[in-house]
C-alpha cells in the first residue's frame, strides 16, 4: 500500500504596517531597556523616528540622559551629522528631537578636554568656506567658545572679534556665526594686526593653511608676539582634510582631520610637543 504525501509549504508575509509594528517593538525593547548605545542612538534616529512615532518621549529622554552623554565621552561634533539628517526631510517629531539633540550637545560640553589659559579662536569666513567647511567650523569655534570661555575672531580680507556672550546654545551659536561671514578673501596676516596680547593659545580654523607661500603670516606672527610677549602655542586646523600641511615655527601645530582628533591632538601637543611623534614611534616598536 502506497501513501502519496504532499508537504504544504506556508509562505508568511508581512505587511508595511506588520513590519513598522516589529521595528517599533524592537526598538521600543532596546531604548527603553538602554541596551541601544548612545551612539548608536545618535546613527538611527531617523529610522527609529519613522518605525516608532510614539516613541518620540523615550528617545528625547535619552538624547538628554546626562549620565549617559558623560559615560559615552561623545563630543559636540557628533550632534552636527544627526541633527542635519533630520532636517533633510523632517520625519514626525523632527522639530522636537533636534532640540533635545541641541541640548544634548550643550551637555556634551562636559567632555571636551579642558587645556585651560585664554584661548583665541579664528574661524576662517573666505569665500572658499562655503559648505561643510564652514558648518564645521562654525561648530568647532561654538564649543571652545562655550566649553572653554575663548574669544572669537572671524576672518577674511580682515579680521574681527565677535562677541558671543549670552547667546544660548553651542548649535545656535555656530548657525549664527556661519551666518556673519563675509566670505570674501583670505588674510592670515590680519588675525595678528587685530588680537590683543595675553593669549597661551591660538587656533586657526580654515580650509587651507597660512603658513606657507606669500600668504604666510610669518611676520605679523613674530610681530605680534613681541608687541604684546609671551611665547603661545598656535594650533592651525585644516578643515578641508587634504591641504599640504607645513610648521615653520617652533609653537607652530597645523593638522588636519575631523574636530574630535584635533582637540585630542591638541591635548597632546599641549602638555608634550613630540606626543604624536612618541606615539608613532611607540607604534613601531610594538
Amino acid at each position: 500500500m502506497f501513501f502519496n504525501t504532499q508537504l504544504r509549504q506556508h509562505t508568511i508575509t508581512l505587511s508595511p504596517n506588520d513590519t513598522n509594528s516589529r521595528r517599533a517593538e524592537a526598538w521600543e525593547r532596546l531604548i527603553t531597556s538602554r541596551k541601544l548605545g548612545y551612539f548608536d542612538l545618535l546613527k538611527n534616529l531617523r529610522p527609529i523616528l519613522a518605525a516608532g512615532p510614539h516613541l518620540i518621549n523615550e528617545v528625547v529622554d535619552m538624547l538628554t540622559d546626562e549620565r549617559l552623554i558623560s559615560q559615552s565621552l561623545v563630543l559636540p561634533f557628533r550632534f552636527l551629522s544627526a541633527v542635519e539628517s533630520l532636517e533633510k526631510a523632517p520625519p514626525h517629531g523632527a522639530l522636537r528631537v533636534i532640540a533635545a539633540l541641541s541640548d544634548a550637545l550643550d551637555l556634551s560640553l562636559a567632555n571636551v578636554p579642558d587645556l585651560g589659559g585664554r584661548m583665541l579662536v579664528a574661524l576662517d569666513a573666505s569665500a572658499s568656506m562655503k559648505g561643510r567647511s564652514v558648518k564645521t567650523g562654525s561648530l568647532f569655534a561654538a564649543v571652545l567658545a562655550k566649553a572653554q570661555g575663548a574669544d572669537v575672531m572671524l576672518f577674511s580680507n580682515e579680521a574681527k572679534p565677535v562677541s558671543v556672550h549670552g547667546r544660548d546654545g553651542a548649535l545656535p551659536l555656530a548657525r549664527w556665526l556661519q551666518s556673519q561671514c563675509a566670505f570674501e578673501g583670505t588674510n592670515f596676516r590680519d588675525i595678528f594686526k587685530r588680537a590683543n596680547g595675553g593669549y597661551d593659545r591660538v587656533v586657526i580654523l580654515s580650509d587651507t593653511q597660512g603658513w606657507t607661500g606669500r600668504h604666510a603670516p610669518t611676520d605679523a606672527f613674530v610681530q605680534w608676539r613681541q608687541r604684546h610677549g609671551g611665547n603661545p602655542k598656535v594650533f592651525s586646523v585644516d578643515l578641508s582634510r587634504h591641504a599640504p600641511l607645513h610648521s615653520p615655527e617652533r609653537q607652530v601645530y597645523c593638522m588636519g582631520g575631523a574636530p574630535d582628533q584635533a582637540l585630542e591632538v591638541m591635548q597632546s601637543l599641549d602638555s608634550n610637543n613630540r606626543a604624536p611623534l612618541s606615539a608613532v614611534e611607540r607604534s613601531m616598536l610594538a
